[in-house]
């Protein structure tokens, strides 16, 4: 701030709040080229104490600033102008996850080293920002703090969303700078581009395969509650694929509530569907492979006979260490590479300003049977993302 210049009296303007009327001499001073892209501002205290004014409402005015794009703040660094470079454009890959479960799933795990190859074959620049949520709207980790200053730079060209969530700050950002987005499975907005499978039909899929072998007393084991909400989709659709052959679906063996940050999960819910009733499931539905690994050690240790006793259908991951049990079970098998192929076709087009004419893709699924299981290598690579 230029020192000789008259400090403007922000307390005799009443027709607007304080905090706003900084906002507005700041805009105008950098806007006018006051300062030079880059520069380092004073701190929230020196400016309150040079204007007079309390330290919160300058904050609160900086704050307007850094989400308009105008500033940028860096940790234990300061507040300084943002330099916008339009050569430094990229696609950002946001991969969020949570501190009780920091390292990704294989699923996300796969896409996010895939994705970065496939563009970078298409010569786009890509920068992966990986962060984690510590709460509800709170962020945390190197990741977050680069991706709110790639899109207050406006250097972010498209976003590729692979789980978790950025917050508010940068959803205000993305909508101002109308930064494009494509979307992976896990997150249903009508309207935005997506790419996912079918989970309702890989759910009809497993149930019609095991009514298919003669199972009547079908138990499911899931990770996230599917009852919670009324009329969820999947948990509609198994219980609608059984009400159509004339066979009930039972509650104490359906369990779709699991924890996925609770280990052995699927051990124990497994364990207690079998052993809590004289009567058994002659089927079993699971919808993820981790758990399936946890239902294996489980069957082992009861003594179970399968297919005799009891038929099972997995659904897991292309690719995917998964077990090898000595009896054989069906799978259903989902490609994470297909994923990202596809939503690397769409990521291009966008950056290439091309028409996209499926908003929506749906990969699809395959199943496998009568056999016991063994992994199905997937494609293997070496990446470098730019950082």
């Amino acid at each position: 701030m230029n020192e000789s210049q008259a400090l403007p009296d922000f307390k005799k303007r009443k027709q607007k709040r304080v905090d706003e009327q900084i906002t507005d001499f700041l805009r105008n001073e950098l806007k006018r080229g006051k300062f030079k892209p880059g520069t380092r501002l004073p701190t929230t205290q020196a400016l309150a104490d040079r204007w007079q004014i309390n330290v919160a409402t300058v904050h609160t005015a900086m704050k307007s600033l850094v989400e308009e794009g105008l500033l940028v703040r860096k940790l234990r660094l300061g507040t300084f102008v943002s330099e916008r470079k339009a050569s430094s454009r990229h696609a950002a890959i946001w991969v969020s996850s949570s501190v009780q479960q920091p390292m990704p799933n294989y699923w996300t795990a796969r896409i996010m080293c895939r994705l970065p190859g496939l563009l970078r074959q298409q010569e786009i620049p890509t920068k992966l920002y990986w962060s984690w949520s510590v709460e509800h709207g709170q962020y945390d980790g190197f990741g977050y703090d680069e991706f709110l200053e790639g899109l207050t730079r406006d250097s972010i060209s498209v976003i590729a969303h692979i789980s978790g969530w950025w917050g508010e700050a940068a959803e205000r950002l993305i909508q101002q700078r109308q930064v494009p987005i494509v979307y992976s499975p896990g997150v249903s907005i009508p309207g935005q581009l997506s790419v996912s499978h079918d989970e309702a039909a890989v759910i009809r899929q497993g149930v019609e395969h095991l009514l298919a072998q003669g199972c009547r007393r079908i138990a499911w084991l899931a990770w996230r509650d599917l009852k919670s909400g009324p009329g969820d989709v999947l948990y509609e659709t198994f219980c609608s694929a059984l009400r159509e052959r004339g066979v009930e679906a039972r509650e104490s063996w359906v369990c779709t509530d699991l924890d996925p940050n609770l280990s052995g999960a699927g051990y124990s819910e497994f364990r207690e569907i079998w052993t809590a009733h004289p009567e058994k499931p002659d089927g079993l539905l699971v919808t993820d492979d981790v758990l399936f690994q946890d239902v294996v050690t489980a069957i082992s240790e009861l003594g179970i006979s399968v297919p005799s006793q009891l038929k099972v259908v997995t659904i897991i991951n292309r690719g995917a260490a998964v077990p090898c049990p000595s009896f054989p079970a069906a799978r259903i098998e989902i490609d994470p590479d297909a994923h990202a192929e596809a939503m690397s076709e769409m990521l291009v087009k966008l950056v290439r300003k091309q028409p996209i004419a499926e908003p929506q893709v749906i990969v699809p699924f395959r199943l496998i049977e009568g056999y016991p299981l063994e992994p199905t290598p997937a494609k293997t690579e070496t990446f470098q993302v730019n950082r």
